[in-house]
């Protein structure tokens, strides 16, 4: 016969050095930081919030938590008791905590000043291209006196402009740029192949900043527990199959809910390019030219703005009622490809938030199951102090099938 949960004890079940007596934990693909709660007996205190703390279940790590708010509590009907042997009564040494995961702090961080320095801010970023064919001309005519240039400009202010650009290849400079910013690893596991030519993300969360700027490869973040952030595919890292389970199955559930939205809309403008070669004679202004080098030189933006407008949808008899989730891009330039990558990134949260199994049972041995490592998008953990055992229980939660793509209305504006 098998006896549930006697190995759990309070020197194996801890936060920090500090014995749980509940823990409740939420790690979710979906969330931009995992949560927990917990109760401890603290006889030397509570630990000072923004203190970074490893819990421990079951002799387990599974974790650094920051804590976001240490609560100190007295409750007679809780709290008040006598030990054995004691002849007073006195109040159990109890502390309640909110916890975020490891890396909460610098991850909110806005990219302001403080952050990215007096002398780089706002922090403008621009990709080489951009900079090559249309920022350094723009300078070079304000900077050259008439007839040549506009005159407008000394070579101090030239140089000025020209430094508060931070030049990047692609949407991987940009993410790792703000990483180091604020101090947060990163693991990318994905192409980041998708650019806006210009990105002003000032004083946004850095965390916000950088799921724009994978979102234009299609691509996720999430916050993982040692406080690293991993940019990853969805299509990619939930392809389905069998997820980890619990030791002992006890309940499972089969979810097909109705997707909320149906279709994504992303609306913004973009322009098109053209190639201008290194030799006089001017730039061949052909903004249908492919995308392609043919010889040194250039691509330069062209002066002619267009609407871009990409609808994309999910399979299901759902789709025939339409909900429209609209994202609207104004701050910055987009191509239909992006607009594109964008709409799917959200839609395939959607569908997998829609199409999910549930697996409950016992938690013993499974504390390493994790998001995204394990192909599961979610994993909630209850550990309770029953007055003379713990009781230790999780919930997997798990993608059932590839995300399914219906057929879509798009207009490509220029493309």
């Amino acid at each position: 016969m098998r006896i549930f949960f006697q190995d759990l004890t309070g020197n194996n079940c801890r936060l920090g050095d500090q014995t749980l007596i509940n823990l409740l934990v939420t790690e979710s693909v979906d969330a931009d930081y995992d949560t927990a709660s917990a109760v401890c007996l603290a006889p030397g205190g509570p630990y000072a919030k923004g203190t970074t703390l490893h819990t421990e279940e079951g002799g387990l790590d599974t974790g650094a938590w920051v804590v976001e708010d240490p609560v100190v509590s007295k409750d007679g009907s809780k709290t008040w008791r006598r030990r054995q042997g004691a002849s007073a009564y006195a109040h159990l040494p109890l502390v309640s905590y909110k916890l975020r995961r490891a890396g909460y702090l610098q991850a909110r961080r806005t990219l302001s000043p403080q952050t990215v320095g007096a002398d780089h801010y706002p922090p403008k970023f621009c990709t080489l291209t951009y900079m090559a064919g249309t920022v350094q001309p723009d300078l070079e005519s304000q900077l050259a006196q008439p007839p040549q240039g506009k005159g407008t400009i000394d070579i101090f202010e030239y140089q000025k402009q020209y430094a508060s650009w931070h030049q990047v290849n692609d949407a991987q400079d940009i993410i790792l740029s703000i990483a180091s910013w604020v101090g947060l690893g990163v693991a990318i596991h994905c192409k980041l192949d998708a650019c806006a030519d210009q990105y002003n993300p000032q004083d946004k969360p850095a965390i916000t900043a950088i799921k724009e700027a994978a979102a234009w490869s299609g691509a996720s973040v999430y916050l993982d527990r040692t406080g690293c952030l991993q940019i990853y595919d969805r299509l990619t890292a939930f392809p389905g199959g069998a997820p980890p389970m619990p030791q002992d199955l006890l309940s499972e559930e089969l979810h097909d809910a109705l997707f909320s939205p149906t279709h994504v809309t992303v609306i913004g403008t973009g322009q098109g390019r053209y190639w201008v070669p290194p030799v006089p004679g001017g730039p061949r202004a052909d903004p249908n030219l492919p995308y392609r080098d043919p010889e040194p030189g250039y691509w330069a933006t062209s002066p002619t703005a267009y609407a871009i407008e990409v609808d994309e949808n999910l399979t299901g008899p759902e789709a025939a009622y339409p909900v429209v989730e609209r994202i609207e891009i104004r701050d910055y330039q987009i191509t239909p490809n992006m607009a594109k990558q964008i709409a799917q990134e959200r839609l395939a949260a959607v569908y997998q938030g829609a199409h999910v199994a549930t697996y409950s049972g016992p938690a013993e041995g499974r504390g390493l199951v994790q998001p995204l490592k394990d192909n599961v998008v979610a994993v909630t953990r209850r550990l309770d102090w029953v007055g003379t055992y713990y009781r230790y229980e999780m919930e997997i939660t798990a993608p059932r099938g590839a995300v399914k793509f219906g057929s879509a209305y798009s207009n490509w504006g220029w493309w």
